[in-house]
């Protein structure tokens, strides 16, 4: 359609009175034309209602959400610095152009507000509190408004321009081309009307195709459900974040929701949708726009008595319609929507379609519970719930059971219930008898069997759950009697003052799963053995959370015969200290760090951050003009030996801009929607002048050790915390330690008090960060001067001030090393008693067995392989990754983890950057589960280095990788004549006595490598056995590693090697231990680099004889 509309034309589309093709021709030509677009909506706006008069008798079907008045102005424009462009779209809340912001020169959305608004002023200035308000909003799922105004009687404000669709829109082309209706019990909802599509440019239409493609384009049912649990959570972050500040949205529906190219769900409309509704109300005495989406306090009270909670209630709405693709309530009339909002319960999303799961129709159904006592009370566990259905975890939504639904009904059909309630009364002795009956064969038949097998699996505090609810049925069974002595420990439990209440938990489950034990004191209280959560909660004294172990008995002793333990817990009054801080009583400082054990016997009582300091408590330092005020600087700044003055040093502490703040800031604040992460990116320097401007101090060593411990760390707290890619918000991940502060091990490393001994340039930071191997945490040292961005801090106070506690304490510490300047190696002929002695093996059958063959990593195939040890009655795990797309026989390479695989079960976490690089690069890996690491973990993780067990560990794992090279010959797709050994820390670390026992190595690759501080049994000890190592040898370490220095570990290492100087070679990238993120493919370049040197080049499939193989070098390391 080329030509505009008539005058009798609008009428007609108006009126809809016109064949369906002809309105969907209008549609078109109204996307791209503001001239029609405006007589449309000016018509609309003075037209009488169209459709059959009540005068027929015939109801006029519910257009509200398309026949709300729509004002607007012509484009081409100017109002105030903006000029329009183009009409975007138009709906009951105003107009949306796209705009030139001359000033500027940026685009901008600019929506005009109905008109007429700018005449009521005090309109207008509500209206201009709100938009300020909502501008100060900054999250990655919420539009950024950039401001507001008014001109003449034209109220507008600007906001970030975004493409993408609707959800309504999404929604609406869901039903019309009937996706994922198979299952679906009831018909689809009826055709809406298509005014409001915005016009599409063909870049924009290509964007839309990329947002819809995440909803529309879904490869089955259960991706569409993930992906929308997923948009519904981040929106519900972003509403938790809004009402964090203050901000209720009023206003969240389908429209109001945009998905753009990059896959977020965007909130729009943030600020105005309350003055709206009150303009609109004051006007015409109506709702804006329709009330499918409003709550049912929103419909019944002003908004005086409504609260955030009816956001969630919309949201929750919004995540029925797109579950089912149907309205929650419908109906001709907006009064008829109205009733069923407050009064009829609606239909399940299941009994709509019965491929909806189960729970997220239990989240949905909460989210949309008509009392809001009932619904989540804040959008943050809506969005966690939504979580821990995308995680497969349990979650915290429960369906109504059926007392809930009685109620719901009696509520409803009083006179019903009355008339049945007879009847039911008579049938409830009947049912009592049978159900208690049910619920003793129950506890026999199934918990008690399932009881032993938790037992079995040394889960006690599952079958300690259960072994409680069995008990209310055969409290006095003999089998359950027997059990409790197998799986608890009779305990005393005592606070001060008493009468508090005492609860635990579940370790590994952050804030669920509480069982109530008693109220202090409490004599006989039974507590299954593990390690468990503690709360103390007493009125008008802070809440107590804490971590305790109740350690099992060695298998020679009996269960029974236990002595009752003792527990006690000190309670402060409610204001003793602040609440984001932890008590740690007076106890005994320890600190093992570089090798050295230190104690000091008494120390006084001291307050620890909860949570790591976080982006927005560092931001009140910089606001604070803290950068700028030296009376914060205590320190001395000495770099390189020479010491700086103040504002010389503070030229050293800027963000990405040259402002003052963390390195990984720009313009002096933090990156958008990150507030609540711990700060990065800050000096040691830069953690004490926060400390001093918080009247706080930073941590000694001993302070920090103490605080952040549970019973078993590091391999407890270690592997449930944040050691992967990138940072995580404080507290996200809910480790525990033992006195209740969270994030200790992970997420970013803090800032110690300590300096080196005789190394002044270096302080101590412990605890380990993302992207760190698992072990770091007990710390490392950098120079007080590293602005990594995984640095940050957290903060003390010492009570009795910081002169009560201990000289020691703040003392530099020292770090052993190993005297090389006069040690001398073992002579070729002990070394060769020492491999024939105690390396050597028979060479046995293998009983070979392929377990399983999976996929899961979209660059190779992966097989995990069994065989037998070369020692009796165990069996060597192995999984064998070979390459897609390469011609075999693979190259192969043997891949020896790092320390943490010792106390670590196997994962996709154990998958590091340079393996996945040799993988890439075309080469076959193979991971052998060497005794004692994963699976085949021991009960310790540790044994003394320079004693006979060690040895022996270190003997049975040089065989398990040497049977894993004889498994290797036995196959036709690799080639043995092309083995290499590639290391990490421990396992570069052992390298050498890996290696040289073992001649079918051709090269070998040692990361973050050298030789230990420690001493060790002389036929395990690395510095023997590297001079026998002839073949050649890559080293890679970062500057700054203190666990391997470069000085006392590297070079020793480097040096000793048998291996010509011209067929070694030692590279080394800045970072600690563990190159720096940002050196990672140049890393993995130097790797594959050395391997393709002294294996050859790979051949891909594909390679035509005569033609030079193709050389793979990992497009994606």
């Amino acid at each position: 359609m080329k030509s505009c509309l008539s005058q009798r034309d609008v009428m007609a589309f108006v009126d809809e009175n016109a064949p369906v093709d002809q309105l969907a021709a209008w549609r078109r030509h109204l996307r791209i034309c503001d001239s029609c677009a405006t007589q449309v909506a000016r018509l609309r706006a003075g037209a009488e209602p169209a459709g059959r008069s009540a005068e027929n008798g015939e109801t006029k079907k519910d257009h509200s959400a398309d026949e709300q008045p729509v004002f607007g102005v012509e484009p081409n424009l100017r109002l105030g610095d903006f000029l329009l462009q183009r009409r975007l779209g138009a709906g009951g809340m105003g107009v949306v152009y796209q705009a030139l912001q001359e000033s500027l020169n940026r685009h901008v959305a600019l929506k005009v507000l109905p008109l007429g608004f700018a005449v009521d002023s005090s309109a207008v200035e509500r209206f201009r509190r709100e938009a300020r308000a909502a501008a100060k909003l900054r999250h990655p799922n919420i539009v950024t408004i950039f401001g507001e105004g008014a001109e003449n009687t034209v109220c507008y404000y600007t906001m970030e321009m975004i493409d993408g669709e609707n959800l309504g829109q999404i929604i609406k082309k869901l039903r019309t081309t009937n996706s994922f209706q198979a299952n679906r019990s009831a018909p689809s909802a009826r055709q809406v009307s298509e005014i409001e599509h915005r016009p599409q440019t063909e870049s924009q239409t290509e964007t839309a195709a990329k947002t819809s493609c995440l909803l529309d384009n879904c490869a089955s049912k259960r991706q569409y459900f993930d992906t929308v649990a997923r948009l519904i959570s981040e929106v519900a972050e972003a509403l938790n974040y809004a009402h964090g500040e203050g901000i209720i949205h009023r206003d969240v529906k389908p429209s109001n929701l945009m998905l753009t190219g990059d896959g977020r769900l965007v909130l729009l409309d943030f600020g105005v949708a309350r003055i709206c509704e009150e303009r609109a109300m004051t006007l015409t005495g109506s709702f804006i726009g329709t009330p499918r989406y409003m709550s049912p306090e929103q419909i019944e009270s002003d908004s005086r008595g409504m609260d955030h909670r009816s956001d969630i209630y919309s949201l929750g709405v919004t995540l029925y319609e797109l579950l089912t693709l149907e309205p929650l309530f419908d109906g001709e009339m907006q009064e008829q929507i109205i009733r069923q909002i407050v009064n009829k319960e609606p239909l399940r999303p299941r009994q709509i379609d019965r491929s909806v799961p189960v729970d997220l129709e239990t989240i949905c159904c909460k989210a949309i519970e008509k009392d809001p006592h009932r619904r989540y009370q804040n959008a943050s566990e809506f969005a966690d719930d939504l979580r821990r259905y995308l995680d497969h975890r349990v979650i915290k939504a429960r369906r109504s059971g059926p007392v809930g639904r009685l109620a719901k009904f009696v509520l409803h059909h009083k006179v019903r219930t009355a008339l049945v309630s007879g009847l039911v009364l008579a049938t409830v002795v009947a049912g009592s008898i049978a159900w208690e009956h049910y619920r003793t064969q129950w506890a026999q038949q199934n918990a008690m069997p399932q009881i032993d097998r938790l037992i079995a699996q040394n889960n006690y505090f599952p079958a300690f759950v259960l072994a409680r609810k069995a008990s209310r049925y055969i409290p006095d069974d003999p089998l359950l009697v027997d059990r409790w002595s197998r799986l608890t420990r009779d305990y005393s439990v005592k606070t001060t003052p008493p009468g508090a209440k005492i609860y635990i938990g579940e370790y590994s489950v952050d804030g669920k799963g509480w069982e109530y034990v008693g109220r202090s004191p409490i004599e006989h209280a039974r507590i299954p053995f593990g390690t468990h959560r503690w709360k103390v909660e007493r009125a008008g004294f802070m809440s107590l959370e804490v971590v305790r172990s109740n350690d099992l008995p060695p298998p020679s002793v009996d269960p029974a015969s236990l002595p009752a333990k003792s527990i006690e817990f000190l309670l402060h009054r409610n204001g003793s200290f602040a609440t984001d801080m932890v008590f740690i009583p007076s106890s005994k400082l320890k600190q093992q760090f570089g090798h050295v054990d230190l104690t000091i016997p008494s120390a006084p009582a001291f307050l620890i951050d909860k949570y790591e300091v976080t982006n927005r408590q560092f931001k009140t330092f910089i606001d604070s003009s803290g950068y700028r005020k030296s009376e914060y600087w205590q320190e001395e700044f000495v770099k390189d030996g020479e010491t700086l003055a103040w504002p010389k040093a503070m030229e050293h502490f800027r963000d990405q801009t040259g402002c003052p703040g963390p390195a990984n800031w720009c313009d002096g604040t933090y990156p958008r929607g990150q507030a609540n992460y711990p700060v990065g990116g800050i000096s040691w320097y830069e953690a004490a002048a926060y400390a001093h401007f918080r009247g706080k101090h930073l941590p000694t060593l001993f302070h920090w050790f103490l605080a952040t411990g549970a019973k078993d760390i590091p391999y407890r707290v270690s592997p449930l915390s944040n050691f992967g890619d990138s940072p995580t918000p404080a507290g996200s991940y809910g480790v525990m330690s033992k006195f209740g502060l969270y994030d200790g091990a992970g997420n970013v490393r803090e800032w110690c008090h300590n300096a080196v001994e005789g190394e002044k340039c270096l302080r101590a930071i412990l605890g380990g960060a993302w992207g760190d191997p698992v072990y770091l945490f007990n710390g490392e040292t950098r120079s007080p001067w590293d602005r990594d961005i995984a640095n940050g801090l957290r903060c003390v106070e010492y009570v009795g001030g910081k002169d009560a506690v201990p000289d020691l304490a703040f003392a530099p510490i020292e770090c052993k090393h190993r005297d090389f300047v006069n040690f001398k190696p073992v002579s070729d002929e002990v070394l060769d008693s020492y491999i024939n002695t105690w390396y050597k093996y028979d060479r046995t059958e293998l009983n070979a067995r392929i377990e399983s063959v999976d996929h899961e990593l979209s660059y190779c195939r992966r097989e995990r392989i069994t065989f037998d040890a070369a020692y009796p009655n165990e069996r060597v795990i192995a999984y064998l990754h070979l390459p897609t797309g390469m011609k075999p026989p693979y190259q192969i390479a043997v891949w020896y983890p790092g320390g943490s695989a010792r106390g670590n079960p196997w994962s996709e976490r154990a998958y590091r950057h340079e393996m996945i690089a040799i993988i890439k690069s075309g080469r076959a890996l193979i991971v052998p589960f060497y005794k004692g690491i994963y699976e085949r973990r021991l009960e310790k993780t540790f044994y003394p280095p320079d004693g006979i067990l060690s040895r022996n560990l270190y003997v049975q794992r040089s065989q398990d990788l040497r049977r894993s090279i004889d498994y290797l010959q036995t196959r036709e797709d690799v080639d043995v004549d092309k083995l290499a050994y590639v290391g990490f820390s421990w396992g570069s670390l052992m390298g050498s006595v890996m290696i040289a026992p073992e001649e079918r190595f051709k090269t070998g690759v040692f990361l973050n490598g050298g030789i230990c501080a420690c001493e060790r049994h002389p036929t395990s000890d690395p510095a023997n056995f590297a001079p026998r190592v002839k073949i050649p040898i890559l080293m890679i370490n970062g500057t700054d590693d203190s666990v391997f220095p470069y000085e006392t570990a590297q070079r020793p290492l480097f040096n000793l090697l048998g291996t010509p100087e011209a067929h070694k070679k030692h590279v080394i990238f800045p970072g600690g231990h563990g190159i720096s993120w940002e050196y990672h493919k140049q890393c993995n370049r130097e790797i594959v680099k050395w391997l393709d040197q002294y294996l050859g080049p790979v051949e891909a499939f594909g390679d035509g004889e005569g033609s030079q193989p193709e050389r793979h070098t990992a497009a994606v390391y």
